[in-house]
């Protein structure tokens, strides 16, 4: 199965209706060509999306348990919620075709906009990117909708300090094409136990070419802070790739930087597809950090 796929959740196993399906995409973002037909086998549609091409297939019972772990596992949820989405009766897989051109941020606009779009009139729980670790829940799905049809805006900022900064404003779509925000609608964070001690890596990355990253040594109590570091590294990273190598520092401010380093030869189990860099914070009031 190719990288590029989106889960979307639901109670028992979807009927896909072509015309609502291509109605609803063509909404999200007008004047992006939208089309979606019947395929041969029963149950499963063919979707073209802004240039991108794949296959929406529907199918009862439960995901596969690897998918469900990459995916609902990994994501940042209120633990009944996981336990609700881990029930589910059906699901249904879009799949980017392999040979279909277009950007990696292009396909996964194409599966955000199919995950709204089934879990608004679809009747979906929500859209997993196991790739990436997420699983984004229906009224956030609606939510993002809903913000973006008001206009452009100034995206992974808060109203109040929006209103104060100077920051571009995009369409949800274009941010994303543009600044790779809001960073967790595209990569994942998730912490992990390695040799007795909390480690956060990255998820995701290894789509758009980018090495994955990893925290060392933390505390479990230094997750939000933590994922608030990587969720600027990625937006960083892709707008400046080369810069994702180790040996690079990058500055946050004049008080924090980030100095990216190579893996040890000892976790070589941990690299991505893409390489892996481990994160180190350097504070300017001590050039040595408690992480080593």
């Amino acid at each position: 199965m190719d990288d590029f796929v989106g889960i979307v959740l639901f109670e028992n196993a979807p009927v896909l209706d072509v015309g609502l399906l291509e109605a609803d995409m063509r909404a999200l973002e007008p004047g992006v060509p939208v089309s979606v037909r019947p395929a041969a086998r029963p149950g499963t549609v063919l979707i073209a999306a802004g240039g991108i091409e794949g296959t929406l297939s529907s199918y009862p019972g439960e995901m596969s348990s690897e998918m469900a772990v990459s995916s609902i596992g990994m994501a940042d949820m209120d633990e009944k919620i996981r336990e609700r989405l881990m029930m589910h009766g059906g699901h249904a897989i879009f799949e980017c075709t392999a040979t279909s051109p277009g950007k990696p941020m292009e396909k996964l606009i194409a599966i955000l906009k199919m995950g709204m779009a089934m879990c608004r009139d679809g009747g979906g729980w929500a859209l997993c990117l196991p790739a990436s670790g997420l699983c984004v829940l229906a009224s956030d799905l609606q939510t993002l909708a809903e913000t973006n049809g008001q206009g452009p805006r100034a995206w992974a900022v808060d109203d109040s300090e929006a209103a104060l900064g100077n920051y571009d404003v995009y369409t949800l779509w274009d941010s994303l094409r543009t600044e790779a925000q809001p960073a967790n609608l595209l990569v994942g964070f998730v912490p992990a136990e390695v040799e007795g001690k909390t480690w956060f890596f990255s998820g995701g990355h290894s789509l758009f070419n980018l090495p994955e990253l990893l925290f060392a040594d933390g505390a479990i109590d230094d997750f939000e802070v933590v994922r608030e570091y990587f969720r600027f590294l990625f937006p960083y990273f892709y707008k400046n790739p080369m810069t994702a190598a180790a040996g690079r520092s990058i500055s946050v401010d004049d008080s924090l930087s980030f100095q990216l380093e190579a893996l040890p030869e000892q976790y070589a189990e941990l690299q991505s597809s893409t390489g892996t860099l481990r994160v180190t914070l350097v504070e300017k009031s001590s050039r040595d950090t408690d992480w080593d």
